[in-house]
């Protein structure tokens, strides 16, 4: 499990990713709300921690943000602001959990691993292909189906390291401008 933390206070953030590694996550560290943002969205992770007072840009503006663009990604705050106001504006932009800071490292860990059992929400498993959009299991049986389809060399399928994803690479030439292959639908060779 990949487990983003986006957190400016070095010292937190290296005893939370020191903490996390232990329990054999895979952790990456952004100390900027620009790098966590960018990794957020250019990376796959199971689980986001969050700062909300971050230099370049801040955490609610992040949250808001991914949720915009439809990231389904789990998301701990991990803050000082202890308002109620905060807190409540932070869970309806769409944060799964809130914690305040001071706290005890067992709490943050806990509630990391109750999101984790959580799992994906479908949605983050939806295939969508132009107007052609398929939900689990449905994708992947689709598969198999590819190679009969014209224009397609090859495919195949690629496992997630114990993540829980699997993903597909698929091969296309079109016959207008690529060289015939030898052993491809209609290929003629």
């Amino acid at each position: 499990m990949r487990v983003l933390v986006v957190e400016d206070e070095r010292k937190l953030a290296q005893v939370l990713a020191s903490a996390l590694q232990t329990e054999h996550y895979e952790v990456v560290v952004s100390p900027t709300g620009e790098d966590g943002f960018f990794r957020a969205n250019a990376e796959v992770f199971d689980l986001i921690v969050l700062d909300l007072m971050l230099p370049g840009r801040g955490g609610l503006e992040i949250l808001h943000t991914l949720r915009q663009r439809h990231v389904q990604t789990a998301v701990l705050i991990l803050t000082a602001r202890d308002g109620i106001e905060d807190r409540v504006l932070g869970l309806d932009l769409g944060a799964d959990d809130y914690l305040v800071k001071p706290f005890a490292l067992p709490e943050p860990l806990a509630r990391i691993r109750a999101l984790l059992r959580r799992g994906r929400p479908a949605e983050a498993f939806r295939l969508k292909v132009a107007d052609l959009e398929l939900e689990p299991p449905e994708k992947f049986e689709l598969l198999e189906y590819l190679p009969a389809l014209p224009g397609v060399m090859a495919y195949g399928m690629a496992g997630d390291e114990g993540r829980g994803e699997r993903s597909a690479a698929v091969n296309t030439r079109n016959p207008n401008t690529s060289p015939r292959c030898r052993g491809c639908p209609d290929s003629g060779r």
